[in-house]
Order: C-alpha cells, then sequence, then structure tokens
C-alpha cells in the first residue's frame, strides 16, 4: 500500500496535504538521511514523511526519499517549507504551564492555544517552565519550527528563553530570567539518560531564542551560537 500511494509516479498535488515533517535527531541517524529530504537545525533534523493512516491519537507514516519527489519537478526546499506549514494545520501546537500540568487543580489546566489573538494565554508570571507539543502530543517537538512560534513564545515570556527537547514529542520552555542554561542542559541530559528511549532523544544540547534578533541558537559552554535551518 505504502509503495501504491508514493510511487514515483505519485502527483504533487494529491500528495501535499499528506507531507510533514517530523523531528529526529541528526546525528544518531545522519547516515540514513543521505537520500531523504530534511531541514537541519543544529542536531535537529525536521524529515520529511507522508501520513498514510490515522488511528486514533496516532498515525502511520511514511519516510519519503529524493527518487519519490523528483518527478514532482518542485525545489526540494519549497516541499519541505510547505510540508512544514501543513504539519502546522493538521497537528497545531500546544503550550501547557508545567506548574499547572503538575497541579492538582485540573479547572486551572487550559487547552494549550496560544497563537491566535483572543485565546485564552497560558503564560503565567513567575512560572518555572511551560511543555510545547502538537495536539497529538506525538513528535511535537516539530511545534518549535512552526511558523511564527518563537516569535509568539518570546512576546508571552517578554524575552529571550531556552529550549530543551526532552524528547521528539516535546519541548521545555524557559523564560532566560528563572534558570540558567547549565541547570537546563543538567536536567535534559538526565532526562535522556533516565527516562527517553534511545529513538526518542533528540539532542542533549540547550537551545536559546533571542528576541530582539530574533535568532535561534545553542548554548555552548555559555556561548550563544546561532543555529542555521540548512537542507
Amino acid at each position: 500500500q505504502e509503495s501504491t500511494a508514493l510511487s514515483e509516479e505519485s502527483d504533487y498535488g494529491k500528495v501535499k496535504s499528506d507531507l510533514i515533517l517530523r523531528p529526529l535527531n541528526y546525528q544518531l541517524i545522519r547516515d540514513e538521511l543521505e537520500d531523504v529530504p530534511h531541514i537541519l537545525a543544529g542536531d535537529v533534523a525536521l524529515v520529511l514523511y507522508a501520513v498514510m493512516a490515522h488511528e486514533g491519537n496516532d498515525y502511520f507514516t511514511a519516510k519519503m526519499h529524493r527518487a519519490q519527489i523528483e518527478n514532482w519537478q518542485r525545489p526540494e526546499r519549497e516541499v519541505l517549507e510547505e510540508a512544514l506549514v501543513n504539519t502546522s494545520f493538521l497537528y497545531p501546537p500546544r503550550l501547557y504551564c508545567v506548574e499547572e500540568i503538575l497541579s492538582w487543580e485540573k479547572k486551572k489546566h487550559g487547552d494549550g492555544r496560544f497563537m491566535a489573538e483572543g485565546e485564552a494565554s497560558p503564560f503565567r508570571k513567575g512560572a518555572r517552565g511551560y511543555l510545547l507539543t502538537n495536539t497529538l502530543e506525538i513528535n511535537g517537538a516539530i511545534a518549535l519550527f512552526y511558523p511564527g512560534v518563537l516569535k509568539k513564545l518570546a512576546e508571552g515570556l517578554e524575552g529571550d528563553f531556552y529550549i530543551a527537547f526532552t524528547s521528539i514529542h516535546e519541548a521545555q520552555i524557559h523564560a532566560a530570567g528563572m534558570v540558567t542554561p547549565e541547570a537546563v542542559e543538567t536536567s535534559l541530559r538526565d532526562t535522556n539518560r533516565h527516562c527517553n528511549r534511545r529513538e526518542e532523544i533528540l539532542t542533549d544540547r540547550v537551545y536559546c531564542y533571542r528576541r530582539e534578533t530574533q535568532s535561534l541558537g545553542i548554548i555552548d559552554n555559555g556561548e550563544f551560537l546561532e543555529v542555521k535551518r540548512d537542507e
């Protein structure tokens, strides 16, 4: 079924609405991505997949290869960017305050919407952290790379923030003034070492977004190294 649906003769117009990007650890699978379209952002590879079917709150996907998209006669970068936008529509981002998730007062736990104007804001003054994912809570770390998400997070947090990809399914967000990057990194490494399966680990490195320059980077020995998205 997969071979038939994603044959080299597939029409882009028919496949386009099923294309998504999934976040994977580039260092772990770099050899597998030689013939696979992807966007590289530091250690994180945003890899092109097609959704074959949905089953409840899960889905079945197939990794795409360059041989399959050559006949579409579209630039690879354009296909990847359109797939990213499509992913954001299929599985919108959600943001939850960590304290509210852990609280027994479940009524405080909102629905996580935060991108549209007029929606109830999940941002809380003095909150130590937030959990960013998507509506499926599967491969939700991709939500950080959705169009407009970084800028919206910086507006809600009123400044720079750190990102810890605690698995491929989510990212923890911390306002820069609330915690040190060293503490975030220590917690992240412990999580990856003791809580995640190997295939769920995205990276051990802490990312940072600077509001003033609108730049995403990695904190390396206290230095900010800007991340450029490359194919």
